[in-house]
Protein backbone atom coordinates (compact mmCIF):
# COMPACT_ATOMS: atom_id res chain seq x y z
CA UNK A 1 0.00 0.00 0.00
CA UNK A 2 1.13 3.49 -1.23
CA UNK A 3 1.29 6.60 1.50
CA UNK A 4 0.92 9.69 0.47
CA UNK A 5 3.79 11.66 0.26
CA UNK A 6 4.26 15.43 2.53
CA UNK A 7 2.05 17.45 2.09
CA UNK A 8 0.46 21.00 3.40
CA UNK A 9 -1.90 22.12 6.00
CA UNK A 10 -3.89 23.85 3.33
CA UNK A 11 -4.12 20.77 1.25
CA UNK A 12 -5.53 18.84 3.83
CA UNK A 13 -7.92 21.56 4.87
CA UNK A 14 -9.21 21.31 1.54
CA UNK A 15 -9.40 17.30 1.05
CA UNK A 16 -11.53 17.09 5.17
CA UNK A 17 -13.62 19.81 3.34
CA UNK A 18 -14.44 18.56 0.24
CA UNK A 19 -14.59 14.85 0.92
CA UNK A 20 -16.12 13.19 4.28
CA UNK A 21 -13.76 11.88 6.90
CA UNK A 22 -14.41 8.48 6.67
CA UNK A 23 -13.91 8.15 2.78
CA UNK A 24 -10.64 10.10 3.04
CA UNK A 25 -9.40 7.82 6.06
CA UNK A 26 -10.36 4.87 3.51
CA UNK A 27 -8.64 6.06 0.36
CA UNK A 28 -5.36 6.62 2.63
CA UNK A 29 -5.54 3.32 4.60
CA UNK A 30 -6.53 4.81 7.85
CA UNK A 31 -9.22 4.89 10.75
CA UNK A 32 -11.30 8.17 11.30
CA UNK A 33 -9.93 8.00 14.55
CA UNK A 34 -6.51 8.55 12.98
CA UNK A 35 -7.64 11.45 10.55
CA UNK A 36 -9.11 13.31 12.81
CA UNK A 37 -6.31 13.06 15.47
CA UNK A 38 -4.23 14.59 12.83
CA UNK A 39 -6.16 17.52 11.99
CA UNK A 40 -6.69 18.18 15.63
CA UNK A 41 -2.88 18.37 15.96
CA UNK A 42 -2.30 20.91 13.10
CA UNK A 43 -5.54 23.64 14.11
CA UNK A 44 -7.37 22.45 11.17
CA UNK A 45 -11.36 22.85 11.54
CA UNK A 46 -13.46 20.41 11.11
CA UNK A 47 -16.73 20.02 9.56
CA UNK A 48 -19.72 19.74 11.99
CA UNK A 49 -22.04 16.72 12.75
CA UNK A 50 -24.91 17.01 10.06
CA UNK A 51 -22.50 19.61 7.66
CA UNK A 52 -22.94 17.02 4.73
CA UNK A 53 -26.62 16.25 5.27
CA UNK A 54 -26.92 20.36 4.41
CA UNK A 55 -24.46 19.99 1.58
CA UNK A 56 -26.98 17.49 0.44
CA UNK A 57 -29.72 19.78 0.38
CA UNK A 58 -28.37 22.63 -0.69
CA UNK A 59 -27.70 24.46 2.97
CA UNK A 60 -24.08 24.17 3.91
CA UNK A 61 -22.58 26.72 5.69
CA UNK A 62 -19.40 28.21 4.62
CA UNK A 63 -16.13 26.83 5.89
CA UNK A 64 -14.02 29.10 8.30
CA UNK A 65 -11.44 30.34 7.31
CA UNK A 66 -7.51 28.58 8.03
CA UNK A 67 -5.33 30.01 10.36
CA UNK A 68 -1.66 29.74 10.75
CA UNK A 69 1.35 28.81 8.30
CA UNK A 70 -0.95 27.09 5.14
CA UNK A 71 2.42 26.03 3.70
CA UNK A 72 3.38 24.07 6.93
CA UNK A 73 4.34 20.30 5.83
CA UNK A 74 2.39 17.48 7.29
CA UNK A 75 3.14 13.89 7.39
CA UNK A 76 0.69 11.34 7.62
CA UNK A 77 0.79 8.79 10.32
CA UNK A 78 1.31 5.16 9.71
CA UNK A 79 -1.34 3.09 8.17
CA UNK A 80 -3.40 0.82 10.17
CA UNK A 81 -5.54 -2.07 9.83
CA UNK A 82 -7.34 -2.10 12.62
CA UNK A 83 -11.05 -1.10 13.17
CA UNK A 84 -12.33 1.75 10.94
CA UNK A 85 -10.06 1.43 8.31
CA UNK A 86 -10.05 0.16 5.34
CA UNK A 87 -7.36 -1.14 2.23
CA UNK A 88 -6.17 1.84 0.42
CA UNK A 89 -6.31 2.42 -3.67
CA UNK A 90 -3.53 0.91 -5.48
CA UNK A 91 -2.74 4.33 -6.71
CA UNK A 92 -4.01 7.35 -4.24
CA UNK A 93 -4.08 10.84 -5.27
CA UNK A 94 -2.21 13.14 -3.72
CA UNK A 95 -3.82 16.05 -1.65
CA UNK A 96 -2.89 18.90 -3.08
CA UNK A 97 -4.59 22.74 -3.42
CA UNK A 98 -3.44 22.30 -7.47
CA UNK A 99 -4.46 19.19 -8.04
CA UNK A 100 -6.97 17.96 -6.09
CA UNK A 101 -10.28 17.17 -7.41
CA UNK A 102 -12.73 20.00 -7.72
CA UNK A 103 -15.64 19.63 -5.68
CA UNK A 104 -18.84 18.53 -6.87
CA UNK A 105 -21.56 21.24 -7.80
CA UNK A 106 -24.33 20.67 -5.51
CA UNK A 107 -27.85 19.14 -7.43
CA UNK A 108 -29.85 22.00 -8.64
CA UNK A 109 -32.99 19.85 -9.50
CA UNK A 110 -34.57 17.34 -7.97
CA UNK A 111 -37.62 14.83 -9.10
CA UNK A 112 -39.44 14.69 -5.99
CA UNK A 113 -40.64 17.15 -2.87
CA UNK A 114 -39.01 14.51 -0.23
CA UNK A 115 -35.58 15.42 -1.85
CA UNK A 116 -36.38 19.18 -2.02
CA UNK A 117 -35.32 21.71 0.91
CA UNK A 118 -37.06 22.01 3.86
CA UNK A 119 -38.72 25.23 3.01
CA UNK A 120 -40.33 23.88 0.33
CA UNK A 121 -41.05 20.59 2.00
CA UNK A 122 -43.09 22.60 4.67
CA UNK A 123 -44.61 24.74 1.67
CA UNK A 124 -45.76 21.28 0.34
CA UNK A 125 -47.37 20.25 3.33
CA UNK A 126 -49.34 23.52 3.73
CA UNK A 127 -50.38 23.72 0.42
CA UNK A 128 -51.52 19.94 -0.18
CA UNK A 129 -53.78 20.21 2.81
CA UNK A 130 -57.44 20.09 2.71
CA UNK A 131 -57.87 23.22 4.82
CA UNK A 132 -55.39 25.27 2.75
CA UNK A 133 -57.28 28.39 1.57
CA UNK A 134 -58.42 29.92 -1.85
CA UNK A 135 -58.04 33.25 -3.23
CA UNK A 136 -61.18 35.09 -3.70
CA UNK A 137 -61.85 35.82 -7.08
CA UNK A 138 -59.56 33.65 -8.99
CA UNK A 139 -59.11 30.71 -6.85
CA UNK A 140 -56.27 29.61 -6.89
CA UNK A 141 -54.23 28.17 -3.75
CA UNK A 142 -53.09 30.62 -0.67
CA UNK A 143 -50.67 30.34 1.96
CA UNK A 144 -52.00 29.26 4.80
CA UNK A 145 -48.81 30.16 7.33
CA UNK A 146 -46.66 32.94 7.47
CA UNK A 147 -42.83 32.41 5.97
CA UNK A 148 -43.65 29.78 3.20
CA UNK A 149 -42.72 30.51 -0.63
CA UNK A 150 -45.84 32.46 -2.59
CA UNK A 151 -47.27 30.43 -5.77
CA UNK A 152 -50.61 31.17 -7.31
CA UNK A 153 -51.31 27.64 -9.13
CA UNK A 154 -54.11 24.81 -8.43
CA UNK A 155 -53.69 21.51 -6.59
CA UNK A 156 -52.60 19.66 -10.47
CA UNK A 157 -49.49 22.17 -10.42
CA UNK A 158 -48.41 22.58 -7.12
CA UNK A 159 -45.57 20.05 -7.18
CA UNK A 160 -44.58 21.20 -10.19
CA UNK A 161 -44.40 25.16 -9.32
CA UNK A 162 -42.74 24.06 -6.01
CA UNK A 163 -39.90 22.08 -7.12
CA UNK A 164 -39.35 24.80 -9.78
CA UNK A 165 -39.14 27.42 -6.66
CA UNK A 166 -36.87 24.78 -5.17
CA UNK A 167 -33.67 25.45 -8.08
CA UNK A 168 -34.84 28.83 -7.83
CA UNK A 169 -33.57 28.56 -3.95
CA UNK A 170 -30.23 26.75 -4.73
CA UNK A 171 -29.18 28.94 -7.30
CA UNK A 172 -30.00 31.77 -4.64
CA UNK A 173 -27.48 29.78 -2.36
CA UNK A 174 -24.84 29.18 -4.53
CA UNK A 175 -25.23 33.06 -5.36
CA UNK A 176 -25.76 33.91 -1.70
CA UNK A 177 -28.88 35.33 -2.87
CA UNK A 178 -31.48 35.66 -0.12
CA UNK A 179 -35.33 34.84 -0.43
CA UNK A 180 -37.52 36.97 2.05
CA UNK A 181 -41.50 36.25 1.90
CA UNK A 182 -43.73 39.32 2.27
CA UNK A 183 -44.80 42.45 1.67
CA UNK A 184 -44.16 45.06 -0.53
CA UNK A 185 -45.27 48.61 -1.09
CA UNK A 186 -48.67 47.37 -0.91
CA UNK A 187 -48.92 45.72 2.52
CA UNK A 188 -51.71 43.74 1.49
CA UNK A 189 -50.04 41.75 -1.06
CA UNK A 190 -47.75 39.35 -0.03
CA UNK A 191 -44.92 37.79 -2.28
CA UNK A 192 -41.46 36.27 -2.84
CA UNK A 193 -38.49 38.96 -3.02
CA UNK A 194 -34.85 37.80 -4.03
CA UNK A 195 -32.42 39.72 -1.88
CA UNK A 196 -29.19 40.79 -4.11
CA UNK A 197 -27.00 42.77 -1.76
CA UNK A 198 -28.97 45.29 -0.49
CA UNK A 199 -31.90 45.34 -3.18
CA UNK A 200 -34.72 43.12 -3.45
CA UNK A 201 -36.44 41.89 -6.59
CA UNK A 202 -39.91 40.46 -6.62
CA UNK A 203 -41.12 37.37 -8.39
CA UNK A 204 -43.76 34.93 -8.21
CA UNK A 205 -44.76 31.52 -9.64
CA UNK A 206 -48.32 31.64 -11.46
CA UNK A 207 -50.57 28.89 -13.18
CA UNK A 208 -52.38 30.57 -16.30
CA UNK A 209 -55.94 31.39 -15.75
CA UNK A 210 -58.75 30.07 -18.24
CA UNK A 211 -62.13 32.03 -16.93
CA UNK A 212 -65.19 29.76 -16.98
CA UNK A 213 -68.60 30.15 -16.03
CA UNK A 214 -70.29 28.32 -13.12
CA UNK A 215 -73.83 28.27 -11.65
CA UNK A 216 -74.33 31.24 -9.51
CA UNK A 217 -74.71 30.98 -5.53
CA UNK A 218 -77.88 33.21 -5.33
CA UNK A 219 -79.49 32.31 -8.03
CA UNK A 220 -79.89 28.77 -10.05
CA UNK A 221 -80.71 30.32 -13.59
CA UNK A 222 -77.77 32.82 -13.06
CA UNK A 223 -73.78 32.01 -13.61
CA UNK A 224 -71.31 33.95 -12.38
CA UNK A 225 -67.45 34.13 -14.09
CA UNK A 226 -64.48 32.14 -12.12
CA UNK A 227 -61.58 30.40 -13.09
CA UNK A 228 -59.23 27.21 -13.19
CA UNK A 229 -56.07 26.23 -13.87
CA UNK A 230 -54.74 25.71 -17.63
CA UNK A 231 -51.89 23.27 -16.84
CA UNK A 232 -49.26 25.93 -17.73
CA UNK A 233 -46.78 27.28 -15.33
CA UNK A 234 -44.99 31.08 -16.04
CA UNK A 235 -42.43 32.78 -13.55
CA UNK A 236 -42.93 36.66 -13.42
CA UNK A 237 -39.99 38.79 -12.49
CA UNK A 238 -39.67 42.32 -11.36
CA UNK A 239 -41.17 45.00 -9.33
CA UNK A 240 -43.66 45.67 -11.55
CA UNK A 241 -43.87 42.33 -13.24
CA UNK A 242 -41.70 43.31 -16.73
CA UNK A 243 -40.38 40.16 -17.07
CA UNK A 244 -42.31 37.07 -17.63
CA UNK A 245 -41.40 33.82 -18.59
CA UNK A 246 -43.87 30.96 -20.09
CA UNK A 247 -43.64 27.00 -19.83
CA UNK A 248 -43.38 25.77 -23.44
CA UNK A 249 -43.85 22.57 -25.25
CA UNK A 250 -40.14 22.92 -26.52
CA UNK A 251 -38.66 24.97 -23.83
CA UNK A 252 -39.95 24.62 -19.95
CA UNK A 253 -39.22 26.61 -17.07
CA UNK A 254 -36.41 24.29 -15.74
CA UNK A 255 -34.20 24.82 -19.17
CA UNK A 256 -34.77 28.79 -18.84
CA UNK A 257 -33.42 29.01 -15.01
CA UNK A 258 -30.39 30.60 -15.93
CA UNK A 259 -32.07 33.23 -17.71
CA UNK A 260 -34.17 34.09 -15.25
CA UNK A 261 -31.13 34.56 -12.61
CA UNK A 262 -29.85 37.09 -15.24
CA UNK A 263 -32.58 38.71 -15.24
CA UNK A 264 -32.50 39.20 -11.54
CA UNK A 265 -29.05 40.49 -11.74
CA UNK A 266 -30.53 43.06 -14.68
CA UNK A 267 -33.65 44.20 -12.92
CA UNK A 268 -31.15 45.00 -10.06
CA UNK A 269 -28.81 47.27 -12.75
CA UNK A 270 -31.93 48.28 -13.87
CA UNK A 271 -32.80 50.10 -10.42
CA UNK A 272 -29.30 51.10 -10.18
CA UNK A 273 -29.11 53.02 -12.90
CA UNK A 274 -32.47 54.40 -12.45
CA UNK A 275 -31.84 55.63 -9.06
CA UNK A 276 -28.69 57.58 -10.70
CA UNK A 277 -30.70 58.80 -13.45
CA UNK A 278 -33.23 60.48 -10.82
CA UNK A 279 -30.33 61.57 -8.74
CA UNK A 280 -28.80 63.42 -11.84
CA UNK A 281 -32.04 65.14 -12.77
CA UNK A 282 -32.29 66.43 -9.29
CA UNK A 283 -29.02 67.52 -9.39
CA UNK A 284 -29.49 69.22 -12.81
CA UNK A 285 -32.93 70.76 -11.94
CA UNK A 286 -31.66 72.42 -8.71
CA UNK A 287 -28.48 73.64 -10.81
CA UNK A 288 -31.82 74.77 -13.69
CA UNK A 289 -33.20 76.30 -10.67
CA UNK A 290 -30.19 78.33 -9.45
CA UNK A 291 -29.38 79.81 -13.00
CA UNK A 292 -33.43 80.90 -12.93
CA UNK A 293 -32.09 82.71 -9.86
CA UNK A 294 -29.62 84.71 -11.87
CA UNK A 295 -31.40 84.99 -14.77
CA UNK A 296 -34.44 86.61 -12.31
CA UNK A 297 -32.03 88.95 -10.70
CA UNK A 298 -30.29 90.67 -13.89
CA UNK A 299 -33.97 91.06 -15.36
CA UNK A 300 -35.02 92.43 -11.89
CA UNK A 301 -32.06 94.82 -12.10
CA UNK A 302 -33.21 95.86 -15.60
CA UNK A 303 -36.58 96.48 -14.31
CA UNK A 304 -35.20 98.76 -11.28
CA UNK A 305 -33.11 100.50 -13.86
CA UNK A 306 -36.02 101.57 -16.04
CA UNK A 307 -38.26 102.35 -13.10
CA UNK A 308 -35.42 104.80 -11.58
CA UNK A 309 -35.71 106.11 -14.93
CA UNK A 310 -38.78 106.91 -15.66
CA UNK A 311 -39.53 107.71 -11.95
CA UNK A 312 -36.56 110.79 -12.55
CA UNK A 313 -38.21 111.91 -15.97
CA UNK A 314 -41.74 112.21 -14.34
CA UNK A 315 -40.72 113.88 -11.47
CA UNK A 316 -38.35 116.59 -13.45
CA UNK A 317 -41.69 116.87 -15.85
CA UNK A 318 -43.98 117.88 -12.87
CA UNK A 319 -41.40 120.40 -11.68
CA UNK A 320 -41.12 122.14 -14.70
CA UNK A 321 -44.85 122.06 -15.10
CA UNK A 322 -44.58 123.98 -11.22
CA UNK A 323 -42.13 125.87 -12.56
CA UNK A 324 -43.97 127.40 -15.63
CA UNK A 325 -47.24 127.79 -13.83
CA UNK A 326 -44.83 129.53 -10.83
CA UNK A 327 -43.38 131.98 -13.75
CA UNK A 328 -46.76 132.67 -14.83
CA UNK A 329 -48.71 133.06 -11.50
CA UNK A 330 -45.77 135.80 -10.68
CA UNK A 331 -46.25 137.46 -14.23
CA UNK A 332 -50.12 137.85 -13.26
CA UNK A 333 -49.43 139.27 -9.23
CA UNK A 334 -46.91 141.58 -10.89
CA UNK A 335 -49.58 143.42 -13.20
CA UNK A 336 -51.92 143.74 -10.95
CA UNK A 337 -49.82 145.90 -9.10
CA UNK A 338 -47.96 145.39 -5.44
CA UNK A 339 -46.88 141.30 -4.94
CA UNK A 340 -47.96 140.78 -1.13
CA UNK A 341 -46.48 139.08 1.00
CA UNK A 342 -49.05 136.15 1.44
CA UNK A 343 -48.09 135.92 -2.91
CA UNK A 344 -44.74 135.93 -2.06
CA UNK A 345 -45.05 132.94 0.31
CA UNK A 346 -46.90 131.05 -1.65
CA UNK A 347 -44.38 131.63 -4.57
CA UNK A 348 -41.49 130.90 -2.19
CA UNK A 349 -42.90 127.34 -1.14
CA UNK A 350 -43.92 126.70 -5.04
CA UNK A 351 -40.25 127.20 -5.56
CA UNK A 352 -39.37 124.74 -2.70
CA UNK A 353 -41.48 122.21 -3.93
CA UNK A 354 -39.82 122.18 -7.27
CA UNK A 355 -36.63 122.05 -5.91
CA UNK A 356 -36.89 118.86 -4.32
CA UNK A 357 -39.31 117.24 -7.29
CA UNK A 358 -36.37 118.48 -9.64
CA UNK A 359 -34.01 115.52 -9.75
CA UNK A 360 -31.63 118.05 -11.69
CA UNK A 361 -31.54 119.83 -9.05
CA UNK A 362 -28.88 117.93 -7.24
CA UNK A 363 -27.43 115.94 -9.85
CA UNK A 364 -25.05 114.31 -7.08
CA UNK A 365 -28.30 112.05 -5.63
CA UNK A 366 -29.29 110.85 -9.00
CA UNK A 367 -29.13 106.80 -9.42
CA UNK A 368 -26.65 106.08 -11.78
CA UNK A 369 -27.15 102.25 -11.91
CA UNK A 370 -27.12 101.25 -15.99
CA UNK A 371 -28.82 97.95 -16.48
CA UNK A 372 -26.66 95.11 -17.48
CA UNK A 373 -27.77 91.99 -19.90
CA UNK A 374 -28.44 88.50 -18.47
CA UNK A 375 -25.72 86.72 -19.99
CA UNK A 376 -23.34 90.11 -18.41
CA UNK A 377 -24.83 89.33 -14.76
CA UNK A 378 -24.20 85.41 -14.97
CA UNK A 379 -20.82 86.03 -15.73
CA UNK A 380 -20.16 88.50 -13.48
CA UNK A 381 -21.20 85.88 -10.88
CA UNK A 382 -19.18 83.07 -12.10
CA UNK A 383 -15.92 85.53 -11.27
CA UNK A 384 -16.90 86.24 -7.98
CA UNK A 385 -18.30 82.62 -6.81
CA UNK A 386 -16.67 80.30 -9.13
CA UNK A 387 -17.05 76.96 -6.98
CA UNK A 388 -21.05 77.36 -6.87
CA UNK A 389 -21.53 78.26 -10.47
CA UNK A 390 -19.21 75.84 -11.80
CA UNK A 391 -21.91 73.62 -13.05
CA UNK A 392 -22.64 76.31 -15.61
CA UNK A 393 -19.62 74.94 -17.69
CA UNK A 394 -21.87 71.75 -18.70
CA UNK A 395 -24.89 72.77 -19.21
CA UNK A 396 -25.80 74.51 -22.45
CA UNK A 397 -25.96 78.21 -21.38
CA UNK A 398 -27.53 79.93 -24.44
CA UNK A 399 -30.15 77.05 -24.71
CA UNK A 400 -30.79 77.19 -20.62
CA UNK A 401 -31.11 80.72 -20.54
CA UNK A 402 -33.24 81.24 -23.23
CA UNK A 403 -35.60 78.96 -21.42
CA UNK A 404 -35.42 80.38 -17.64
CA UNK A 405 -36.46 83.85 -19.71
CA UNK A 406 -39.86 81.93 -21.55
CA UNK A 407 -40.44 80.17 -18.08
CA UNK A 408 -40.53 83.83 -16.12
CA UNK A 409 -42.02 85.69 -19.30
CA UNK A 410 -44.84 82.70 -18.61
CA UNK A 411 -44.75 83.38 -14.89
CA UNK A 412 -45.48 87.48 -15.24
CA UNK A 413 -47.96 86.63 -17.67
CA UNK A 414 -49.67 84.24 -15.09
CA UNK A 415 -49.37 86.50 -12.50
CA UNK A 416 -51.10 89.38 -14.58
CA UNK A 417 -48.12 91.79 -14.06
CA UNK A 418 -47.81 95.16 -16.11
CA UNK A 419 -44.69 95.61 -15.76
CA UNK A 420 -42.99 92.99 -17.59
CA UNK A 421 -44.11 92.87 -21.28
CA UNK A 422 -42.67 91.49 -24.37
CA UNK A 423 -43.27 95.03 -25.65
CA UNK A 424 -41.32 97.25 -23.57
CA UNK A 425 -38.53 98.66 -23.87
CA UNK A 426 -35.89 95.37 -22.71
CA UNK A 427 -37.54 94.24 -25.70
CA UNK A 428 -37.50 90.25 -26.81
CA UNK A 429 -36.07 87.58 -24.89
CA UNK A 430 -33.07 87.22 -27.22
CA UNK A 431 -33.20 91.17 -26.74
CA UNK A 432 -33.02 90.74 -22.85
CA UNK A 433 -29.90 88.18 -23.21
CA UNK A 434 -28.08 90.00 -24.79
CA UNK A 435 -28.88 93.45 -22.75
Amino acid sequence: MNQPPLFTRQALYDAVWATPRTRLAARWGLSTAQLTHLCRTQDIPLPKAGHWSQVTHGTAVEPPVLSGNQEARVELPTPTRGRGAKAAPSDPAVPASSTRKPRKPRPMRVEAISEALPLIRRAYRSYASPKCPRHDRHRYLTPAVEGIPVVHVFPATLKRALLLFDQLLRAFNVRKWQLRVGPGDDPRKVTNWAQIGDREVAFVIREHLTPIQIPSSFSFRETERSYQGAGWLKVKIGNRWQAEFREGKRLTLDDQIAEMLRKFEQEVESEIAAEEAERQRIIREDQRYQLRGLVRDAVQQQEACEANLEDLMARHRQAERLRTFSDKARAAFAASGVISQAQTDWLSWIARKIEMLDPLQRPENINLTRPIGVMAHINRQRLKQGERYAFLDDLELDREVEKALQRLLLERGALGSERFTASRSLGSIAGLSRL
